[in-house]
């Protein structure tokens, strides 16, 4: 799973592996999913940590 599993958008998923960070982004929406969090939730700690990579 990636971080598809939380955003549908390509502009979106793109932007979401931008910066310093971007390189770990697959791996956390895996560690998020694995811990079972719920779409929202998920996608809302994605957001967060793609702002402090911005």
């Amino acid at each position: 799973m990636t971080v598809s599993a939380f955003f549908k958008c390509k502009k979106t998923i793109t932007r979401l592996h931008t910066g310093p960070l971007g390189i770990y982004m697959k791996a956390y929406a895996e560690r998020l999913i694995s811990e079972g969090h719920c779409y929202q939730s998920g996608a809302r700690n994605i957001r967060v940590a793609t702002d402090y990579s911005a």
